[in-house]
């Protein structure tokens, strides 16, 4: 599937304990407290088996990853999280729609052009862009935050 996600590992010089107490500490839970705290980086949900968080922006980003993941302890001195960095659903369909709206374009073209003496040129760059504009923004956007989620992470782990 074309839906972006990334697979990360992160090793913790913490016990299991102490790397979910320091990933609390940076991670607003809007199920424990009412007032959202703004010094927070990560607003979700942790447990002992593992989290569900995203990275707080005061921007939009359609394209904001989910960060899904889990703790290995090992060896009780140092913790493993085990993370996966994916797209939100909501993103995902309102691009699925993109593609396959664009794809029914691209192909509707060809069947019109095939075994036409006058191949419409343009029109096809118009069709492959819109597509690839589409792919890279959705890439892009999420790349980006995904690269600034697991830098945070990286250094408060």
């Amino acid at each position: 599937m074309f839906r972006p996600f990334q697979k990360h590992l992160i090793i913790s010089n913490f016990s299991k304990e102490e790397t979910i107490e320091k990933l609390n500490s940076i991670t607003y839970n809007k199920l424990l407290t009412g007032n959202k705290n703004v010094s927070k980086k990560f607003e979700g949900e942790i447990d002992n088996y593992g989290f569900t968080i995203y990275r707080i922006i005061n921007y939009r980003n359609s394209f904001l990853p989910i960060i899904k993941g889990n703790f290995v302890s090992q060896n009780g001195n140092s913790t493993l999280i085990e993370m996966r960095i994916q797209m939100n659903i909501f993103a995902s369909i309102f691009m699925s729609i993109w593609f396959l709206i664009s794809g029914v374009i691209f192909l509707n073209f060809l069947y019109d052009q095939f075994g036409s003496k006058n191949f419409d040129f343009k029109s096809l760059v118009f069709i492959v862009g819109f597509i690839i504009t589409g792919y890279l923004i959705m890439i892009l956007g999420f790349n980006y935050e995904a690269k600034k989620s697991k830098e945070i992470l990286s250094q408060s782990l």
